[in-house]
């Protein structure tokens, strides 16, 4: 078993759950603006969010661009008109959420005695912070790394890069533990990193990126470490 100096999480998915983040954050966004919230439109958002995500994950468009897009696009789709500015609204109501995925703290206190701990996340800096501030996660991690603050996104190389010069950690001895199997998994990979995919719904390992490791739940991580 590798010897590691330090241990990345990633955060959307894997320590904080961003389906239910978001659901709850959809609905206080469409009640602060008094718009009838059809049982629909948060999947018809889902479908959208997930394939602006995956064209961003492909390089082909950034993370800023994901969060202008999505709500013009949902506003097209429902047939509505935007209601000021719907992604900034939504934004400060997900920066308020906070639920975790199941056996988070317990990973993190175990692993935080023996490894420095780092969170790495695309998104906005200052939302990713909050959120794991009210979660009471943020005293586990040494530092934070955000993509709009790095001036890099994952998967891009530089991403990871920026995240092992800044931290000062080896790429031979770190894990980096992430739900995104191109995101997460096949960025880290690029650069030399240990990967291990959470992988909570069980569904089959690619060919390629294949992680280094593969656990459906969290505490699973504690024989890695």
């Amino acid at each position: 078993m590798p010897v590691y100096d330090a241990i990345f999480f990633d955060v959307d998915d894997t320590l904080l759950s961003f389906s239910k983040s978001s659901r709850q954050a959809f609905a206080e966004t469409f009640a602060a603006l008094e718009i009838p919230l059809e049982e629909s439109a948060y999947a018809c958002f889902l479908e959208i969010d997930r394939r602006l995500w995956t064209r961003q994950k492909r390089g082909e468009i950034t993370v800023r661009q994901v969060l202008d897009r999505r709500f013009g696009q949902l506003a097209e789709r429902l047939g509505i008109e935007l209601a000021g500015d719907m992604q900034a609204i939504f934004q400060e109501k997900l920066a308020q959420t906070h639920q975790t995925e199941p056996g988070v703290r317990e990973i993190l206190a175990y692993a935080g005695k023996i490894y420095p701990l780092y969170a790495a996340s695309n998104g906005i800096y200052d939302m990713q912070v909050q959120r794991l501030k009210l979660a009471g996660l943020e005293p586990y991690f040494q530092d934070i790394f955000v993509s709009d603050a790095l001036g890099a996104e994952k998967p891009q190389r530089e991403f990871f890069e920026q995240c092992l010069r800044e931290s000062g950690k080896r790429r031979k001895s770190t894990l980096w533990i992430g739900d995104s199997l191109e995101a997460d998994i096949a960025g880290a990979a690029a650069v030399g990193l240990d990967t291990c995919w959470y992988n909570p719904q069980g569904l089959p390992a690619p060919d390629a990126p294949f992680p280094k490791y593969i656990v459906r739940k969290l505490d699973e991580c504690r024989k890695l470490i």
